[in-house]
């Protein structure tokens, strides 16, 4: 009997512990599915979170791209802006004829200096050119039907001294033309010129496929590019040398020999300074030159209108003195002519043969 109740007893234990047993696997079941789905639901809104902050970046990437767009457009606006004023400051620094209408140093502002039924010629400003040095722009129209008109300006003097731009220019008939007059200002102060306050030209234009007809136009006119008066303008002093040679000086005018120099480039030179005092205009010019004693023509010959100065280099070439057997000028004997320089056929107004030794 008490042997059976242990059995049952026993039993009943086992019977508790596997009850026991069952209880802590269905409780572990339940927690593990209450963290797995604690999980996922971290999960899930971690994925959210990730999800909405993509979005909010997405959404701030898009907003910069828009900004940046309109920034963009902005500055494309600004561009089109600045071009368009640019353009517009472009188009009023010119005039209808295509010159320049900025502000001058000097005074000269499209100056008409001769205006018929033939032609207009107009000085339109000056102004300092880096490379070339002083310049006049200039307008000429040729108002003519059937004639190809040349303008040129000869009798050239800056405040009284000779400076020749050698220039001229061709117009079609019906047809204007803008262009520059360049002055070598090396050659300013080699005369001692500061400012060119005084122009004095001869204004020519004919017909430049006939050299036999009147001219059109031929007149004396003076600028004033800085401003002053005629009163006011002040002609330089000639420089003086101690080597100085008188050639002529009477009521004609003067021509004197400064002195003499090799340069490197023109050779062997004699630099002279000419004054026409006379109402004509005078050609200065040597001939029968011999340089100890060879004939060695120099070719120089200088025209001077009324009341002109002017300085001028009469050279020798290296070679031809090299051909000779030169190597020191010891004499320059010539004949030393001033002409009327618009009557060809007519005796020289002086003449002189002498020997200048340097």
């Amino acid at each position: 009997m008490k042997k059976r109740i242990r059995s049952i007893f026993g039993l009943i234990l086992v019977i508790c512990l596997c009850v026991a047993l069952c209880a802590g696997c269905g409780g572990d079941s339940d927690d593990g599915g209450s963290s797995k789905k604690k999980s996922d639901k971290e999960s899930s809104s971690e994925s959210k979170k990730d999800s909405d902050k993509k979005s909010d970046m997405d959404s701030d990437k898009k907003d910069k791209d828009e900004d940046s767009g309109k920034e963009k457009d902005s500055d494309k606006d600004n561009d089109k802006d600045t071009d368009k004023d640019n353009d517009k400051d472009n188009d009023k620094d010119k005039d209808d004829d295509g010159n320049d209408n900025k502000a001058s140093a000097y005074a000269i502002d499209n100056q008409v200096i001769y205006d018929d039924e033939n032609v207009t010629f107009t000085v339109v400003n000056a102004e300092d050119d880096e490379f070339w040095g002083f310049a006049l722009k200039v307008l000429c129209e040729n108002k003519t039907e059937e004639t190809k008109v040349r303008f040129s300006i000869d009798d050239v003097t800056v405040n009284g001294y000779l400076c020749d731009p050698y220039w001229s220019t061709d117009v079609p008939a019906g047809k204007k033309t803008n262009a520059t007059i360049y002055f070598n200002t090396d050659r300013f102060e080699d005369m001692g010129i500061k400012a060119p306050d005084e122009i004095k030209f001869t204004l020519r234009a004919y017909d430049s496929d006939s050299w036999m007809d009147e001219y059109l136009v031929y007149k004396t006119f003076s600028i004033y590019p800085t401003g002053l008066s005629a009163d006011q303008v002040v002609i330089p002093e000639r420089r003086t040398t101690a080597t100085e040679f008188v050639v002529v000086d009477d009521a004609l005018g003067k021509f004197i020999i400064l002195d003499a120099e090799m340069d490197d480039f023109w050779g062997y030179t004699v630099n002279v300074y000419l004054e026409n005092n006379s109402d004509k205009r005078l050609r200065f010019g040597l001939d029968d030159v011999t340089v100890n004693g060879f004939v060695i023509d120099p070719y120089w010959a200088v025209n001077l209108a009324p009341g002109m100065k002017a300085y001028s280099e009469i050279s020798f070439s290296e070679s031809h003195l090299s051909d000779n057997g030169i190597t020191k000028v010891e004499e320059i004997e010539y004949t030393v002519s001033v002409e009327d320089a618009d009557d060809w056929m007519g005796d020289p107004l002086f003449e002189a043969t002498q020997v200048y030794k340097p």
